[in-house]
């Protein structure tokens, strides 16, 4: 069996007859080429998670796709991102072939090489490879990527049987992430639609007598409260930086909307960074118990998630403690369907924010208690399935993270 080698993507492009392609550019698809139905067009902002996201997917003609045949993506291609958030790829499956190239991305096409294209997109998302393509890219304001630069990455190849092993094994353990996060979007789709069918269109009390009220006609026997009324609304603070002993060592789970905009799922129960007992003390954090809902309040407006820890937060966040006629999942998916009337309540000229007072004054229905009981008995479950998946996911990400360096070093014997 042949040796582990080194080779530039250049090399083994050339090698198969492939090629390392830029998107067209601007003069090629300008964005009133842009259609609401048509050939999905891949950008940077469509590279998530190593995948192709549809969501918010530019799309073009038929004319304008045969126009820029060779900008055309099949099955193996790897889509790069040329500038921005450098290391940002996807491989490229069936569910994706004929789709374009996009302005931003480059194209990696290897042709007929003794290669497994999914094995290079896990070699290049290694920390260390990422960091070395950053200090390749050019420019200062934003690293850019260009043809040259990409086709001068080095790999370190071991023979097709052995990435082909390599790839089965990481693979494994990314689609059983996959289809984690496919079933959480399905029991979030399952959520939002009871929430809108239960509490916005009454479809299980149509029978029934219906009442004018602040918010429209609603079910007889129904209120109309306000937010503030019904949970604890709690804003969160900043430990001074200055005092290493609020900070170091500290195991208090600390969220900034930062990490909430990062959440695959409305679930949090962990942290980038952590707070001591005396920051906590020391600063006007405050401790949320399991079962709140944190609301990002500024920058990222309305941002919402249930913990599933106890948390403290920073000062970006209006959290809410459910009072008894409330429950977790209620709130949070009033939250979500009513965005716009947050967004409406705030101001700001540096970024939008929602004050304390604006936020409380929010209007929210309060069904009878055995309605709100047989909903949570319900919906509940749904966001303690999503939060066990979520788990689940992190120990299944932590396990291929360690093994892909030592996969693909060749420290660990796969023969």
């Amino acid at each position: 069996m042949r040796e582990w080698r080194e080779v530039t993507i250049g090399e083994l492009c050339e090698e198969g007859g492939g090629n390392v392609q830029t998107g067209p550019f601007g003069s090629q698809l300008k964005a009133s080429a842009y259609v609401p139905n048509g050939i999905p067009t891949v950008m940077p902002a469509n590279l998530v998670d190593f995948r192709i996201s549809e969501e918010g997917i530019a799309r073009i003609s038929r004319e304008d796709h045969q126009r820029l045949s060779k900008h055309h993506l099949r099955p193996g291609d790897i889509v790069y991102g040329r500038r921005g958030e450098i290391g940002r790829h996807a491989l490229v499956t069936e569910k994706e072939n004929g789709w374009l190239c996009g302005t931003g991305c480059l194209r990696i096409r290897f042709g007929d090489a003794e290669v497994e294209p999914r094995y290079v997109s896990y070699y290049l998302r290694q920390p260390e490879v990422i960091q070395m393509i950053l200090g390749m890219a050019v420019g200062t304001t934003m690293p850019n990527l260009n043809t040259t630069i990409v086709k001068s990455i080095p790999l370190r190849l071991p023979p097709l049987p052995v990435q082909r092993r390599i790839v089965q094994i990481l693979g494994r353990l990314d689609d059983k992430i996959e289809v984690n996060r496919r079933i959480n979007r399905t029991l979030e789709d399952m959520a939002r639609a009871l929430y809108r069918h239960w509490f916005v269109d009454f479809g299980p009390f149509q029978d029934g007598e219906f009442v004018e009220s602040e918010l429209g006609l609603i079910p007889k026997g129904w209120e109309v409260s306000t937010l503030g009324a019904e949970c604890q609304v709690v804003s969160g603070g900043t430990p001074s930086t200055k005092v290493p002993e609020y900070w170091e060592e500290g195991d208090i789970l600390w969220a900034t909307p930062t990490d909430m905009t990062s959440l695959k799922a409305p679930v949090i129960f962990d942290t980038t960074r952590k707070i001591t007992q005396s920051g906590l003390e020391n600063s006007s954090a405050k401790m949320l118990p399991p079962g709140s809902v944190l609301m990002s309040s500024r920058a990222t407006l309305g941002v919402a998630a249930i913990n599933y820890a106890p948390i403290s937060t920073n000062q970006g966040f209006k959290s809410m403690i459910p009072g008894p006629r409330v429950n977790a999942p209620y709130l949070l998916l009033y939250i979500q369907h009513n965005q716009n009337e947050i967004l409406n309540r705030a101001s700001g000229t540096t970024f939008m924010e929602i004050n304390t007072r604006n936020f409380k004054a929010l209007k929210i229905l309060i069904p009878p208690s055995e309605v709100m009981r047989a909903f949570d008995a319900i919906v509940g479950k749904y966001y303690d399935q999503i939060y066990a998946h979520e788990r689940e996911n992190v120990h299944l990400s932590a396990t291929r993270d360690y093994l892909l360096p030592r996969l693909l070093s060749g420290e660990v014997n796969m023969i």
